[in-house]
This record gives structure tokens, sequence and C-alpha cells, in this order.
């Protein structure tokens, strides 16, 4: 109810109590939809705030304000100083007027029209908002005059509803500026249904609006903070506050709004975080423990290096496979594929080092395995902790633990839209990966930040790779380091090799000439890494 039409009756009796025959010095917005003015006399200052946001309009009364130092526009200044005569609000609209000496400022609550508009003597229209010059025309046609204006409290004449039977009808027609609220809470105290009643009831309520203690809280069934008078029935109340004034009730009203909303959005980031790190975390833990549980072929690949070192004599460059007696199984002829640019002995050593590899691969899913199991322990004990939480500190504990940033509550993301191959070394470390030569353009000279790691395989055409760095003040380890460019050479032409080269550096030391072709760019220092081209084990793909 805090911008019901007799709310803002009330504001503007006590805004003259408060700040009749004060001075304003300053006009300014730092925010969209917001003005600032600076108010002083006799050496104190106060702040109006007044907020032009179609879904959020009020005006509220603050003793100080600061200023920032950058990003903050001026507005009025030519009208600047001037003494505040009076404060007025029509008699039946939601448009508050400021007399000063100079002009005179409007409030208008219209929707998506709010605005803020200074007239002066001339008449001269300025407004906050951008305005259309018929606009303008308009609305100073309907205040100076269709609108009468006044610093007192404006009782509709509730004996102007006379049909018995469509009385609620009625009143919407007549008084529109009533509101819902009010009307609900007279239908809520009647017991015989009659006009009469009624008239009685709308009565009572607008008066508790204009003189009764103001009322904020939270409403569950609303799900939203209210201010609303104390005496009134038709609300479900939780932790209210009772203030004697409106000014005092508004300023705590937009403090818990604005920290409740602030509530809501943390956990609604968390919720969507821990939703997606489970679910992501269980399909990972199935997947490994399907590869897991897949026979082994360490002591396969052993077996056939054993028979080509037996069997050299029948082996040479060239061939592609070959039909060797196994000894393993009594004399049963066996093929065995064979890589045909390797000799008999190259053959030979690199089935043994498949199955070191295979031997490597299990130890590593075995030990990452482990690690999800931890992992998705602890995601499930912050789940519980989260549901469990109640206040705004709570949750941002949760998202410290987490390491979840509070910007991701709200806004659009700079790089939201432009999509990477995407992978998670360690279930920590993003490392983003370009698909062609305009999209490696994007990566490098729009996604990547400065400090940001840069790899590329050496010497043969293959994708950028960005690996992020969320703060400079963390090292990255050397392994993560390594990880990184093997996923570097596997998106690069060197893809079949044993070992590839690897160049890395900051993205701050990579530049993007005048006339270089897409995909292509410039080194200003790098370092070299030699690594196997390859996904790593604990390298988890997210998204093409």
């Amino acid at each position: 109810m805090y911008k019901n039409y007799f709310y803002l009756n009330r504001l503007v009796i006590e805004l003259n109590r408060a700040i009749s025959g004060w001075e304003l010095f300053e006009s300014f917005s730092q925010e969209k939809d917001r003005l600032i003015l600076g108010f002083r006399k006799d050496g104190e200052e106060c702040y109006l705030i007044v907020s032009a946001s179609q879904n959020e309009p009020y005006i509220h009364l603050r003793n100080e304000y600061h200023r920032a130092k950058k990003n903050t526009v001026d507005f009025f200044n030519s009208y600047l100083t001037a003494i505040l005569q009076s404060v007025e609000i029509a008699t039946d609209d939601r448009i508050i007027r400021l007399n000063f000496d100079k002009m005179r400022l409007y409030f208008a609550i219209r929707g998506k029209n709010t605005n803020i508009i200074l007239i002066d003597e001339t008449p001269e229209i300025e407004s906050f908002k951008k305005m259309e010059d018929l606009q303008k025309e308009n609305f100073l046609e309907e205040v100076t005059d269709k609108k009468m204006f006044s610093p007192y409290f404006h009782r509709p004449d509730t004996e102007a509803v006379t049909d018995p039977v469509n009385f609620i009808s009625q009143v919407k027609h007549i008084f529109p500026s009533v509101g819902k609220e009010i009307i609900s809470e007279a239908s809520f105290r009647m017991k015989t249904g009659s006009l009469e009643e009624f008239r009685r009831c709308l009565d009572e309520a607008i008066s508790e609006v204009e003189t009764g203690d103001v009322a904020v809280f939270f409403s569950p069934s609303l799900g939203r903070v209210v201010l609303a008078p104390e005496s009134f029935r038709i609300f479900d109340q939780s932790d209210k506050i009772i203030f004697a004034s409106y000014i005092e009730a508004i300023d705590n009203f937009l403090a818990r709004k604005y920290q409740i909303g602030k509530q809501q959005d943390l956990k609604g980031v968390i919720s969507r975080y821990l939703e997606h790190q489970i679910a992501r975390t269980a399909n990972k833990l199935n997947e490994i423990r399907a590869k897991v549980d897949l026979p082994s072929k360490e002591e396969l690949y052993r077996k056939y290096g054993n028979l080509l070192f037996s069997n050299m004599h029948i082996l040479h460059k060239g061939m592609k496979s070959v039909e060797i007696d196994d000894f393993y199984e009594g004399g049963n002829t066996i093929s065995i594929k064979l890589d045909e640019t390797k000799d008999p002995r190259g053959n030979a050593e690199r089935y043994f080092e498949k199955a070191r590899d295979e031997k490597q691969l299990r130890i590593s899913l075995r030990e990452l395995f482990g690690n999800l199991e931890k992992h998705y322990s602890a995601l499930i004990e912050n789940k519980k902790t989260f549901e469990n939480a109640k206040e705004i500190s709570e949750y941002r504990k949760i998202m410290k633990d987490l390491n979840i940033k509070e910007d991701q509550s709200g806004g659009t993301r700079p790089d939201e839209g432009i999509k990477f191959k995407h992978y998670i070394i360690e279930n920590k470390y993003h490392v983003y990966v370009g698909k062609d030569s305009a999209n490696n353009d994007l990566l490098t000279v729009k996604f990547a930040k400065q400090n940001d790691y840069w790899f590329h395989a050496r010497g043969v055409p293959g994708s950028h790779v960005v690996l992020r760095v969320e703060s400079s003040k963390e090292a990255i380890p050397k392994p993560v380091l390594k990880k990184a460019a093997s996923l570097a050479a596997f998106h690069s032409k060197a893809k079949t090799s044993k070992l590839a080269p690897v160049s890395y550096t900051l993205k701050k030391y990579v530049t993007k000439r005048k006339g270089m072709e897409p995909g292509k760019v410039a080194l200003l220092k790098e370092d070299v890494l030699l690594v196997p081209p390859e996904v790593p084990s604990d390298c988890e793909f997210v998204t093409a």
C-alpha cells in the first residue's frame, strides 16, 4: 500500500512539516529512474529520493546521501538554488507538487509514464525522463486547468455512494484513487452488508491511513514485504514493526524490501547451482563407474607386446596386421593390428605403452571416482545447510564455501551468447576452446580476460584455448597448465602425435593486428610445453 493515494496524501502533510522553507541546492541522478534532491537549512542537510520507476514509484526522505564521484548527472541546475514553499497533492490523482519560489516540480505516478516534470513561470517545461512535446503540452494543460492541488488530506465524500446493491463497484468508479486494499478492508469489516455500514467501514479505513500507526511486515501469503495501517485485518503479518509516521515506515519498508529481494536472489543462485552441480556430479559418477566396471585391457596389450617380441623374425615395417600363434592360449592363432609406419620393435613397444596407459587410466579413474564421491557428499551437505538457512549472512557463507560469485544473482554476463567448447579441469578450472577461425577470434579478442592463460599448438593449425583465471592472486598449478595445453594439442592438427609443442602465455600478450586473417594472432612473449594431445582423465567436457 506504500503508493496508495491516501498514503501519498499523508506523505505530503509530513513533508510539509519536515522540509517546507528548506533550500534546494542540488538535483542529480546516479541510478536509472531515481532523482536525488538535496535540501539544506541552518547548517543541516536532507535528501529527497524520488523514484520514477514504473514498477516502484516512491518518495523517500533521508538525512544523508553520499553522491558518487563518477557517473552522476545533474538535472534542473538552472533553477538552483530554490526555496521549497509547500508540498501539495492533486485532489483526485497521484500527482505530488513541490512548490518553489522559482518553479514547480511535479511527481506524477502514471505507470510506464511515471515522471518528474519541472514547470516554471514562463511556462517552460523540463522533464527527468524523456517526454515528447505533445506530452509536455498535455501535462501542462492538465495540471494548470484540470487539476486542483491541496496540502491537506483529501477525503472522498462517501455519501456520493448511493447504490444499495452495487456500492463496491460504484465506489471503484467514482473514487478510483481509493484502491483495492482499502475497499477490501472495508468489506472485510462488514457484518450486515448494508450500504450505510460499507460507508462507515470505508471512512474508518481511510481515517486509519490518515492518522493511524503504520506497520511494515512480511506477508507469507503474498510472499513480499507490505506497508499498511497497523489496524488492517486483511493481511497475514509476520515480523511486524510499527511506526508513527509514514516517512519512517517507508524508510524501513524500502530497506526490508531490498533485503528480502536480495535474499531471494541469493537463494535462487544457490538453488540453481546446487541442482546443476548435484545432477552433473551424479551423471559423472555413473559415467566413470561404467568405465571402471569395464574389463581392463592392460593384460591383453601386454600379451600382444610379448607375442610381437617373440615373433620379430616374421614382422617388417609396412604391415597392417599379423597372424601369430598364441602360446598363451594353447597355440591358437591370433590376429594383431600393427602400425604400418613403425618397425617390429616399435609395434611391440607400442602395445607395452598402451598397457601402461591402460593401467594409469584405471588408477586415474578410481582416484577421480573417489574425489567425485567426496564432492557429491559435500554438495549434499551443502544442500542440507542451504535448506535450513534463513539469513542473508548464512546464504553468503554458503556461496563463499561453494565459490559462487554473488554477481551471478542478476544481470547479463558480458560473454553470454558467445559459445565455445567448454571443459572443466579437476572440477575447478574452466577451459574454453574455439570451434573455427571466426570463433577463435571471438574467444581471444572478446571473451578472454587480460590475465587468462592462452594456448595454441605450435606450428600447426588448431583451436585457440583459454584457461579462465578467476583470481590473479591464486597461482595456476603447473599440472593444470599442462592439461590445458594437452587440450590445445588435442584440438589441432597435432592430435595424432605422441607429444606436441604448445605455445602458452597470458592473454594480455596476445595481439590481433589490423588486416590479420580470421584466427591469426601475434604473441608478444610465449613459453612452450611439450604435452600429449589428449583430453585428460580428470577433465570434464561440459558443452559444445
